[in-house]
Formats: structure tokens, sequence, C-alpha cells
């Protein structure tokens, strides 16, 4: 029995949308911890 209906390729394409909105996430708190860092 299969227990992965989503095909390989389209598992790595999910997986890599996944990593560039968590480095998008994490690209705007470095911007907003240095901006704090600039104002203080």
């Amino acid at each position: 029995m299969d227990l992965f209906a989503i095909p390989l390729p389209e598992m790595q394409i999910v997986r890599a949308d996944a990593q560039r909105h968590l480095a998008h996430q994490l690209g705007e708190l470095t911007v907003a911890n240095h901006a704090g860092e600039v104002v203080a």
C-alpha cells in the first residue's frame, strides 16, 4: 500500500517553497533586529 499520495518531485517543490518562506521570515526578523539596534 502506498502511503504517500504526493509524487516525490512535488514533495521536493513543496519543501523548497517552505524553506523559501522560512528564509523570508528569518530575513524579516534579522532586519527588525538590525533596525532595533540602530535605533538603540
